[in-house]
């Protein structure tokens, strides 16, 4: 099975739990690119215009700091079930 995979935002639940909280955290014309990805951690984190081309933006304790792309690749049967839920793993080189 082919996926097409896009940004991958990790959000835990101190940055928002309901779709409300998630609104009201990015404001403007906010984008992530497809090979972009996003950590969300702290709840006193907001956006404005954000425009995310590439690599891996984290997002806790009140900064936003840009790190290295995480690349992805499909799971197999052979992954640990918390890969193969989600269709895809992270690719270590």
């Amino acid at each position: 099975m082919q996926f097409a995979f896009g940004p991958k935002i990790l959000m835990d639940p101190m940055f928002a739990i309901t779709f409300e909280e998630i609104k009201c955290k990015f404001h403007g014309n906010n984008k992530i690119s497809k090979d972009s990805n996003m950590i969300l951690k702290d709840s006193y984190l907001f956006f404005d215009d954000l425009h995310l081309t590439q690599g891996t933006l984290v997002c806790k304790d009140g900064k936003k700091t840009p790190t290295q792309a995480i690349a992805f690749e499909e799971s197999n049967s052979n992954d640990h079930e918390i890969y193969r839920i989600r269709g895809y793993k992270p690719k270590y080189h």
